[in-house]
């Protein structure tokens, strides 16, 4: 077992080589939209963003990584 981990939310944007290399772990952001919750690069891929956005009545928001969600299989 590995006593330090090195763990970062999406928003890093590391390239997926040194992700592997360095077995960093990545948390997505929970993105908060109207009534809608995503976890970005999961549940809303960056295509799908954009699109949304161009016709959005309303912002998205974020919210931080939890200390939960550094539990999750992500």
């Amino acid at each position: 077992m590995n006593k330090v981990a090195i763990v970062t939310d999406c928003t890093a944007y590391i390239p997926g080589d040194l992700l592997k290399k360095y077995a960093i772990k990545v948390i997505p952001l929970t993105i908060i939209w109207e009534e809608e919750t995503f976890l970005d690069g999961i549940d809303i891929l960056p295509d799908d963003f954009y699109k949304r956005l161009s016709t959005a009545k309303a912002m998205p928001t974020t919210s931080q990584v939890t200390v939960m969600a550094t539990q999750s299989p992500f």
